[in-house]
């Protein structure tokens, strides 16, 4: 991997709530220089990649959910184990199919970094699912389906900036 010398390699912390995720996805990151492709360019097409990841993960996150409840195991041990589960694969994909960049060059710690990112998500999750089944009783899949969609622009924000993140362009 051959190093530009007219990038920089910076960590600035991003505060995360939901006004500052839907500005992250819907502004551009940086500007680029005119022989460069910008974060902004590369955001649609990484967003529809990790949305497709994330509904392959979702498929063994919503099957371990079933499989165990179906098992006898109570709905939140087996949600949280199924979204794990689908953390793993949505790790594995992203890093094969989605991210070119990264920030993390250590597999085992941008790994660790990824399921530590996804416990925003794993709360999030967790939160959806007991409001949605513990209070309204809404049938699991149902709840399961409005937890994914809660979380995911959270966990996209989330590793796109501090995993996978472009280098920036100084101006």
């Amino acid at each position: 991997m051959t190093s530009d010398p007219h990038r920089i390699r910076r960590w600035r912390p991003t505060p995360i709530s939901p006004t500052v995720c839907c500005a992250y996805i819907s502004a551009a990151v940086a500007p680029a220089d005119a022989g460069a492709v910008s974060s902004m360019d590369r955001l649609l097409p990484q967003l529809i990649g990790y949305g497709l990841a994330s509904g392959v993960a979702l498929g063994f996150d919503m099957g371990t959910l079933i499989g165990l409840t179906h098992a006898g195991m109570p709905y939140l041990p087996a949600s949280a184990l199924g979204f794990t589960i689908g953390a793993v694969v949505a790790y594995l994909l992203s890093i094969r199919f989605v991210f070119s960049t990264h920030v993390i060059h250590n597999r085992a710690l941008e790994f660790s970094t990824f399921l530590a990112l996804g416990i925003a998500g794993l709360l999030v999750n967790t939160l959806v699912m007991r409001i949605a089944v513990g209070s309204f009783g809404t049938n699991l899949v149902a709840a399961k389906g409005m937890a994914a969609c809660c979380t995911f622009g959270t966990n996209f924000a989330l590793r796109r900036e501090v995993l996978f993140r472009t280098r920036r362009v100084p101006r």
